[in-house]
């Protein structure tokens, strides 16, 4: 995937991202890990957004 998607249908949006984690441990070695996130998201009556679904790895 090369960028996010975000589709709403009225107050409800799917979006879904890549994302890469860079760690460095304490022996100075760098790891990376890549993943491939879901969101959904609610628009609130107040016109800002909530959380309802996070799933960061896609997973079933």
């Amino acid at each position: 995937m090369k960028g996010p998607i975000a589709v709403q249908n009225g107050n409800l949006t799917l979006t879904v991202s890549d994302y890469t984690v860079a760690t460095t441990w304490p022996d100075g070695k760098q790891t990376y890990s890549s993943a491939c996130g879901t969101e959904v998201v609610r628009r609130q009556t107040d016109g800002t957004w909530c959380l309802i679904i996070d799933n960061p790895t896609r997973t079933a």
